[in-house]
């Protein structure tokens, strides 16, 4: 026996038209956004993350270089920015004064191999390139410390001289 099967009238089909009609309009819709979002987090830099209280933020490094990146061996003190003197004659450990603080914080030893680089300054004071962490940072007899600091790096003193970062030739502050 043989049912009869009632075809539908154009009003259902229209109707079942527009609803197929407005699904695929709305995935549509969606699909764009979300590549719109996408490509919108795609092209945003990571931010910088500070993982070491006292130290610089970091920053996503995709270079594969260290997380000290090409600094130079520099010391942040009192806001001030030193850089060490790599030539000069050599300075005795009579010359040493008292200690004014010791390094914090060492760029060498913060996000080594991490895929993170330290984010350009300023930076935190006590924080240094090209020191270890708890190094002692000597004053020098007779120079005022805000022109000059000193540490003892393998058996020889270190001098480093606050210097205006900003200025192209390096010129010392005092």
């Amino acid at each position: 026996m043989l049912t009869r099967v009632r075809r539908p009238s154009l009003r259902a089909l229209t109707l079942l038209g527009l609803g197929v009609l407005v699904n695929v309009a709305a995935c549509a819709l969606v699909i764009a956004a979300a590549g719109g979002l996408v490509g919108w987090f795609a092209g945003r830099a990571d931010p910088d993350v500070v993982l070491v209280p006292g130290c610089p933020a970091l920053q996503r490094d995709r270079s594969g270089s260290a997380a000290s990146g090409d600094y130079l061996d520099m010391v942040v003190w009192q806001g001030r920015e030193y850089v060490a003197l790599g030539t000069g004659p050599a300075v005795p450990r009579k010359a040493l004064g008292k200690p004014v603080t010791t390094v914090g914080c060492s760029l060498n030893e913060l996000g080594a191999g991490t895929g993170w680089r330290v984010a350009p300054g300023p930076w935190p004071n006590r924080c240094a390139s090209g020191l270890a962490s708890g190094v002692p940072l000597h004053a020098l007899v007779s120079v005022p410390a805000d022109c000059r600091l000193a540490a003892v790096v393998d058996g020889e003193v270190r001098v480093y001289v606050a210097m205006d970062l900003d200025e192209p030739d390096l010129t010392p502050l005092c």
